[in-house]
């Protein structure tokens, strides 16, 4: 059951499956007016049918440990593009994979429509320059022939004062366990195979006495939350891109 876990400030998102806590009482810790420190929050998916194809990916090993660094409050990872190695911001508000034209300005425009919108750390920018690229990895984790959005992002550069070559959105993690630790700046990553999808738990979460469980909803490739304010009721997006 691929999820995402993030110690002491953190989310935990279980993208495909579900985990033992209820919706009813992932609700009641929802509505409760606070949270214990440190808590952790586990996202329980409700309908994988939502999202789209996922890309072609293998991990050898299935479970890495990539070092992280952050940019203000951005996760930067190292990964690859083709040839082009640099920072990529983790960034679960995009939904896919999304290039800086900065860098691949070179790349020929794939046959996909260019008025489509794109979302992420940049907010909703319209004219996204599709194309596809061999292959992309970070760790031990590769993908093949994927199809990648183009944008600018040199906003970020400019705020941030590092270079950027694009963003690692939602979909690419659909199959995989997503950990994050704040404290130690790692991500461990597990690429779920078929036969333990229905039984594989990382020993984080073995003790179910340290998290929160709380339902989501996916919304166009968007991680979506749902909470009550002031007597309404509300949709929130997760976003590890924003600060």
């Amino acid at each position: 059951m691929p999820s995402l876990f993030i110690k002491h400030i953190g989310i935990v998102l279980a993208l495909a499956g579900s985990l033992s806590a209820g919706n009813d009482e992932a609700t009641r810790i929802l509505q409760s007016n606070s949270l214990p420190d440190f808590s952790t929050l586990i996202l329980l998916k409700k309908d994988l049918n939502r999202l789209n194809s996922e890309p072609v990916v293998v991990s050898n090993p299935s479970s890495c440990v990539i070092p992280f660094v952050r940019a203000g409050n951005l996760i930067l990872i190292k990964a690859k593009v083709d040839t082009t190695e640099g920072n990529f911001i983790l960034d679960t508000g995009a939904p896919n994979l999304v290039l800086n034209m900065t860098y691949f300005r070179n790349y020929p425009s794939s046959n996909n429509s260019s008025d489509q919108e794109q979302g992420g750390v940049t907010g909703s920018v319209a004219a996204v320059n599709p194309t596809s690229i061999d292959s992309l990895s970070f760790g031990s984790v590769k993908y093949f022939k994927m199809e990648a959005d183009r944008i600018n992002l040199g906003h970020i550069e400019n705020s941030k004062g590092v270079k950027i070559l694009g963003l690692l959105g939602t979909k690419l993690f659909k199959q995989f366990e997503l950990i994050i630790d704040y404290e130690k700046s790692l991500i461990y990553l597990h690429l779920i195979g078929k036969k333990e999808s229905a039984s594989y738990k990382s020993e984080f979460l073995k003790d179910t006495a340290t998290y929160t469980a709380v339902p989501i909803d996916i919304v166009e490739d968007k991680i979506v939350a749902h909470a009550e304010m002031a007597g309404k009721k509300l949709r929130f997006v997760i976003d590890s891109g924003a600060e």
